[in-house]
């Protein structure tokens, strides 16, 4: 049995703290199945002689994919007082990293702004530092931990801040990799002011129609998006779903600037 180290106390106790139940959201959940056969080939090509901190993973790619499809579905990186949608200056990236007994977060801004190699650089460089224990958001955690819980209650009461800190340290759309742990496919938490998180499933052979009456089986990737039902509803989640899948299951584009 794996020892409780200081920083699993430390982010158990953010984590009960943050999943505050008074801004818990009614969640909906949508999930699509996406044909990976074409992004493992082009994956598999790419990464014949590159070295291993070069190399592209299918995560690297759903990152990419899914934030440059967000560009055209903003409401889904906007934040959510509790009266009214606010829209976010720019799209800030969290994903969820698995450390010891807790999780820490890798944190990317305007990662639709950086190409296919350099989002693989700045997700490299930072896990290296969660795993030396010198993570940016670890940093940001200590720092908080030390105010009295009653005083950070209090001010993330006011939407604005809740808001702000999501903007200034934790990200505004989150994307997690359950099918890295051996998981089929899942749903995430989430609450006020985040609008929508992403999480990828494992990937798996199924059976897809093959258009004559019969199946083959294909490397399917499964994706489900949860979503504050109140600021956006069930079509236009579905249409960024549908444009995620499409660019996907044709990732020529995201490849294009990789070296």
């Amino acid at each position: 049995m794996q020892e409780t180290t200081p920083a699993d106390k430390m982010f158990r106790t953010f984590q009960i703290q943050k999943f505050d139940t008074k801004r818990m959201i009614p969640a909906v959940s949508m999930s699509i199945d996406v044909n990976a056969e074409p992004l493992m080939a082009l994956r598999k090509k790419v990464n014949e002689n590159r070295p291993k901190e070069k190399r592209v993973t299918v995560t690297h790619v759903v990152l990419k994919a899914a934030c440059d499809t967000l560009m055209d579905f903003p409401v889904l990186y906007s934040s959510f007082n509790g009266k009214r949608v606010v829209e976010n200056p720019e799209l800030v990236l969290n994903v969820p990293v698995d450390v010891e007994n807790h999780v820490e977060y890798l944190v990317v801004r305007n990662p639709n702004e950086l190409t296919l190699d350099q989002l693989i650089a700045d997700c490299y460089e930072e896990i290296e530092k969660i795993n030396r224990g010198e993570g940016e958001f670890r940093k940001k955690v200590q720092t908080i931990v030390k105010v009295p819980f009653f005083i950070r209650k209090l001010a993330m009461a006011f939407p604005a801040t809740g808001i702000k800190f999501l903007r200034e340290h934790y990200g505004n759309f989150v994307i997690s990799n359950f099918g890295s742990l051996g998981v089929d496919r899942g749903t995430l938490a989430s609450a006020q002011p985040m609008i929508a998180v992403l999480c990828m499933g494992r990937m798996a052979k199924m059976p897809v129609d093959d258009g004559k009456g019969g199946h083959e089986f294909k490397m399917m990737l499964p994706l489900t998006m949860t979503f504050d039902h109140r600021p956006v509803d069930g079509g236009y989640v579905g249409r960024y779903l549908t444009a995620l899948r499409e660019l996907l299951e044709a990732p020529g584009p995201i490849f294009e600037s990789v070296v």
